[in-house]
């Protein structure tokens, strides 16, 4: 998934609320310039799709795990509170930030 593909699926992401839904109707995108003839989706883009979705949508604990909110804050210099706030649920980590956070510990290297 290039970087288009990936701000593509991000910016179209608001219209679902079921997974499935969101990984079904992107993998079949025109996005991808599969040829015509082309039936079946590759297990990579379906498996960058769901790890996507995950990466937007899971808690920040486990987003971070196992690292507490002070090792998270220690290891990116986010500010603890801040942290805290997102693990808590009082306030919402950015998505751009989600992302930086998961490439950075190699949990969405596909992304």
């Amino acid at each position: 998934m290039n970087y288009a593909q990936r701000n593509y699926c991000l910016a179209e992401m608001d219209a679902y609320s079921d997974p499935d839904a969101f990984v079904s109707d992107l993998s079949l995108s025109s996005i991808w310039n599969d040829p015509e003839e082309s039936a079946e989706i590759p297990d990579e883009r379906i498996a960058a799709l769901a790890r996507l979705w995950e990466v937007v949508h899971c808690s920040m604990r486990e987003l971070l795990a196992p690292m507490t909110p002070t090792q998270a804050s220690r290891r990116f210099c986010i500010p603890v509170r801040t942290l805290e706030d997102w693990y808590a649920g009082r306030r919402a980590c950015p998505v751009y930030v989600r992302l930086l956070l998961a490439e950075s510990l190699d949990h969405a290297a596909d992304l």
